[in-house]
C-alpha cells in the first residue's frame, strides 16, 4: 500500500515537473508544426519544433526534422516572416535564414537554429507575427509549413 502511494506521488511530481518545464513562455507555447510538401516532392514526415524559453543568452530554439525526403539533398531553412500579421494576409515582410539540413541516403535529416535576444531585436516584445517555415532547395521552395501566429513577448 505504501509503495502504490509512493510510486503515485513520484509520478505525480514528475508529471508536474514535466509539464511546466514545456510551458516556460507564458505567451508563447512550445509548439511542432508539420511540414508539407509545396507540389510532389516526397516526404513521409517533417516538422518545426518552435520553442521560446526567452532568457538573456538564448530567446528562442528551433528544431527541423524529415522524414523520407529526397535523399542526399541540402535544403536551406528560410523563416518568411509577416510582421504584426498573425494571419499572413499581406505578402511578407522579411525573410530569415536560418541554417540548412541535408538529407541521408534515406532522405531523413535534422538541424537546428538558435535565437539570441540580439537575433531577435526590434521583435521582441511587438506581439503576433506570421510565420511560414520554407525549405528551399536552391532558390525553389519545397516543403513549408503554411502561416503559423507567433507570439513574441
Amino acid at each position: 500500500m505504501n509503495r502504490t502511494f509512493a510510486t503515485a506521488a513520484v509520478a505525480g511530481l514528475i508529471t508536474v515537473g514535466l509539464s511546466s518545464a514545456v510551458h516556460a513562455d507564458g505567451a508563447y507555447h512550445t509548439e511542432r508544426i508539420s511540414l508539407h510538401a509545396v507540389e510532389d516532392a516526397p516526404l513521409r514526415s517533417g516538422s518545426v519544433i518552435n520553442i521560446h524559453v526567452n532568457g538573456p543568452q538564448i530567446y528562442a530554439q528551433e528544431r527541423y526534422q524529415l522524414n523520407g525526403a529526397e535523399p542526399g539533398r541540402t535544403y536551406q531553412v528560410v523563416l518568411e516572416v509577416h510582421q504584426g500579421d498573425p494571419d499572413c494576409a499581406k505578402p511578407f515582410t522579411f525573410p530569415i535564414e536560418t541554417t540548412s539540413i541535408t538529407t541521408n541516403g534515406a532522405g531523413n535529416g535534422h538541424a537546428r537554429a538558435r535565437f539570441t535576444p540580439v537575433d531577435i531585436g526590434q521583435l521582441a516584445g511587438s506581439g503576433a507575427h506570421g510565420v511560414n517555415w520554407v525549405l528551399l532547395d536552391g532558390a525553389t521552395p519545397v516543403y513549408e509549413t503554411g502561416c503559423d501566429d507567433v507570439f513574441l513577448d
